[in-house]
């Protein structure tokens, strides 16, 4: 009794009715990407409630909670998207309801290219079998040398910020005394081979052409690996620079489809023939060996 005064004859207890769950979804958000960069997307969803992003292929890339008295919210994406790329955008309230999807698309941004990056062989962090001596190449300095077939050099201290994933040239600067060498670009992380090239006959240990080939990199961070798979060369340095961003993929399918609708909406006039051109660019990887 918290105070007293008073009589009790009897009490009971009876169910009025269950309170039924909460299965009505959020109303669709609002979104919009930042035009500048194509990192953020912003608008407004429900108060409280989780907006995910998802990118074409259903991978989470960013979430945020709406605000819980405005709605408003901003999600930061794991990696910019500046290449038209489609994304879906919902709202999940607290009981597990998601909205239908906000369906937008990334801005097309021009990203100039970087300055070539320039590792230098020698600064490797581990390694096998290598030897490091006095370089007469321009600047000077070291080169990694004594490289047999099983040999390789790796490059953790040197961790390069793809923007955007796409075509990269791989320019290396190798001597050898006979020519017959070769060796492979791979992914630190992964050990994944990213490109393979041979180097030619320079007829000395010190005289140094450059030799590149074209790779594709996605975008993110990298750390890079060479491995020797033929020996008998020095390399005193090599470098990554970007050719191209990588063009969006459409799917056979919807092209075929983008094409039915154009044709559709479009009534040229009698007596004109309309011919559709179907061209395909095939571009192949090119190996150049320029004397310095």
């Amino acid at each position: 009794m918290d105070a007293g005064g008073f009589n009790v004859n009897w009490f009971k207890l009876e169910q009025l009715e269950p309170i039924p769950p909460d299965i009505t979804p959020p109303v669709v958000p609002t979104a919009a990407f930042d035009e500048t960069t194509g990192k953020t997307i912003f608008g407004v969803a429900e108060v409280g409630s989780t907006v995910v992003v998802k990118d074409s292929a259903g991978a989470e890339i960013g979430t945020a909670i709406a605000d819980a008295s405005t709605g408003s919210y901003l999600v930061n994406l794991t990696a910019a998207l500046i290449n038209q790329e489609t994304v879906e955008v919902t709202a999940r309230d607290a009981a597990g309801n998601d909205s239908s999807a906000a369906i937008i698309v990334a801005p097309l941004v021009t990203v100039s290219n970087p300055t070539p990056t320039v590792i230098q062989a020698e600064n490797y962090t581990s390694m096998s079998g290598v030897q490091t001596e006095n370089t007469s190449d321009v600047g000077g300095g070291l080169n990694a040398g004594w490289l047999d077939t099983g040999d390789w050099m790796a490059y953790s201290n040197a961790a390069i910020n793809v923007p955007t994933g796409g075509h990269y040239r791989i320019t290396y600067r190798v001597a050898s005394l006979n020519g017959g060498g070769r060796l492979t670009l791979k992914e630190l992380s992964t050990d994944t081979a990213l490109g393979s090239i041979s180097v030619p006959k320079t007829s000395g240990w010190q005289n140094w052409v450059d030799v590149t080939q074209e790779i594709t990199l996605n975008s993110g961070e990298h750390n890079f690996k060479l491995a020797v798979d033929a020996g008998g060369f020095n390399v005193n340095w090599f470098k990554l620079e970007q050719l191209e961003p990588m063009a969006k993929v459409i799917p056979a399918e919807v092209r075929v489809e983008q094409l039915i609708q154009a044709m559709a909406s479009f009534a040229p006039p009698s007596g004109i023939e309309t011919n559709v051109i179907s061209r395909f660019d095939d571009r192949s990887n090119n190996l150049i060996a320029v004397g310095q």
